[in-house]
């Protein structure tokens, strides 16, 4: 990731990401979404988990809430790396919204604390540009407990 950063920190994590891109938190005492808008309709979402949950059961619980919403949308498996069996779940999800493809990468992994979800969604034809930088963001994300999400994914 190149030009002007910024770092987000707080509830044991943090990440980098473009420093004009706004940042938004919201959540209860168990439950923290921390989102990245991009200057278009793309974003990254961190959450954050604690006590810890299954990741799967995370995957699984979000996958329904957006097939409630688009029942026609398509559902593929991601890369699980073998340095993480049991502990990381993926999915990829695809639908069709206001005429557009949309793309949704979910990843939800355990750090000793904690359960985090990364999600990066947008529009396809947005997503050719900037997803290399969402992913770099998603790759960024560090949890105070020395688990991070790029360790996960190094096998990918």
């Amino acid at each position: 990731m190149t030009g002007d950063l910024a770092t987000f920190e707080g509830h044991g994590i943090k990440f980098v990401y473009p420093v004009s891109w706004p940042v938004s938190e919201e959540g209860n005492d168990e439950t923290v979404t921390i989102t990245v808008n991009s200057k278009g309709c793309s974003f990254f979402s961190v959450v954050v988990m604690d006590p810890p949950q299954d990741p799967e059961d995370v995957i699984e619980q979000i996958v329904e809430t957006y097939r409630e919403i688009y029942p026609e949308m398509d559902e593929y498996p991601l890369f699980i790396p073998s340095a993480a069996p049991g502990m990381h779940a993926a999915r990829e999800l695809d639908f069709v919204c206001l005429d557009l493809v949309t793309t949704v990468s979910l990843h939800a992994f355990r750090t000793g604390e904690r359960t985090l979800l990364t999600l990066v969604q947008g529009p396809d034809k947005e997503l050719e540009e900037i997803s290399p930088l969402l992913e770099a963001i998603a790759k960024s994300v560090h949890a105070d407990d020395g688990m991070n999400q790029e360790a996960t994914l190094e096998d990918a």
